[in-house]
This record gives C-alpha cells, structure tokens and sequence, in this order.
C-alpha cells in the first residue's frame, strides 16, 4: 500500500528503508526471494541516497539488473540453484558498480546491532566526527536519522525476543531498554502498526525470517559459540518465503540494522 492506495507490482523491486509498517498485500500464492543491503554498500545498489527511498518500493528498472535478478529467481522451488544464482548475480553487479564501502556506516551498523542503548554524541565522538557530520552519513546509507536506527534496532531486539529469537547473554534484557508497557505499546505501532500483544498472535512470514538472519548476525559478533535455541542441530536459516493462498495482507518491515533490500517474487505452480 502506497499512499492509502493499493499498488500492483511484478518482477524484481527494491525496497527502501523502513521506519514504519509497509502493508504488503498478497493475492494467491507466492514465494519470495531477496537478500538485504547493507549499509556500507547501499551505493552498490542505488544512486540515489537510501532516505530518498525511504518508506518506498520502487519497481527495478529494466535492463541487465533486471534480467540477472529474473534470471536468479527463474525457479524459486529450486532452493540451492536460487541462493546460488542470487549470490553470483549479486557479486557481479557489484564488481560493475564498482562503488567504496562507507566505513562511518558500517562501523555504525555494527554498534546499532549489538549496542542501541548508546548516545549518538558519544557514537559520533568515538569516530572523531561531528554531530552533523553522522546524520548525513547514517540517513545517506540507512535512510533515516541515527536516533531512528537505534530506536529501531531496539525495537527489533524486542521482536525477536517475542519471536523466540533472542541471542544468549545478548538479548535477556531487551525488555528493559523500554521504560514501560506505554512505551512499549507505542514504539510496536510506529513500527508495526499493532500493540505487542497483536504482534506475538499475528503471523509475520516476511518478517519472522528476516530477524533470523539479523540474529545470526548479532549471534556472530557477540555469542559465536552459543547454540541457536531457534534451530535445531545443523538445521538452516530459512531464506525463502512461501505465503500460502488465499488473500493475505502482511506488515513488511524489513530488519537488517540498515533496513533495505531487493526482492524478487514468482506465481506459486
């Protein structure tokens, strides 16, 4: 939904970054392929800045981008063949775009992950930077201001505590960083739409995967030993979306810390 009106969309598109719930309506079955942009290489991607697509979808353009993600997502039930194809097609349009990786973002990505309780002054001291010198470079590559992200990244933090996702000796305090049930309630509906108790009963397939692969990431940096109590032994993040029939409005908020990616979908056989 796009300005209070239903919009259809076909083929490879991209999503901007996301501050707020992006209704995403699906008639009939589908599956959904895509992979995240991180913040330091949004300019692989994107000539424009990432907050001039803020809270937007906008539909890739046809070409050779376009051909290679079609090409990439030809059979999407074919799992191994997908992820392969994504991953070549990818590493390649990088190579051709050929644009620097921002280390200001990446670096900020990083401590909005593992730490989004700490000032943002003290976050721009610690690089050396001014105030003014990090919200151009935090809304050019993440899309919003750095107060955004990390009262995002804390609210992700809660929503994959409520989804059985929480990283040992990472997340058991997520609940903490909220000063009440009223302020809990209110950053849920600026994100969501809905109050915490409406997010843990409502199903969310194109979210709920999405905060797997930003909790292996965090599991990554800060607990790399620690089992996954989410999986079981030897048991894969899933990466492929499969909505079943039938008419389904989904509250899309995408969850990587620099909250953008592409996605490609195809008609359930």
């Amino acid at each position: 939904m796009v300005e209070g009106a239903w919009r259809d969309y076909e083929g490879p598109m991209l999503f901007g970054a996301q501050q707020r719930r992006f209704p995403v309506r699906c008639v009939g079955p589908i599956v959904a392929a895509g992979f995240a942009i991180r913040p330091g290489g949004w300019y692989g991607f994107s000539d424009a800045p990432a907050d001039a697509l803020a809270d937007r979808l906008v539909p890739i353009a046809p070409g050779r981008w376009n051909e290679a993600l079609r090409w990439a997502c030809d059979d999407v039930f074919d799992h191994e063949q997908t992820f392969a194809r994504l991953h070549q097609v990818v590493r390649e349009h990088l190579v051709v775009r050929a644009a620097a990786a921002d280390i200001v973002s990446a670096r900020f990505e990083r401590i909005a992950r593992v730490d989004p309780t700490r000032p943002v002054t003290e976050i721009a001291a610690e690089f050396g930077i001014s105030g003014r010198r990090l919200d151009r470079a935090v809304r050019q590559h993440f899309g919003h201001l750095p107060k955004t992200v990390m009262r995002r990244s804390r609210f992700l933090d809660m929503a994959a505590v409520m989804r059985g996702l929480a990283v040992p000796s990472a997340d058991e305090l997520a609940e903490l960083r909220f000063y009440d049930a009223s302020h809990l309630n209110r950053e849920f509906r600026e994100f969501v739409g809905m109050t915490p108790a409406q997010f843990r009963r409502t199903p969310t397939p194109l979210l709920t995967p999405g905060l797997e692969v930003r909790q292996q990431r965090k599991r990554a940096d800060l607990a790399p030993h620690a089992p996954a109590p989410w999986l079981a032994d030897a048991q894969p993040v899933v990466s492929v979306v499969e909505v079943p029939s039938g008419e389904l409005v989904l509250p899309r908020l995408s969850v990587s810390d620099n909250p953008a990616g592409a996605q490609g979908s195809a008609p359930q056989r």
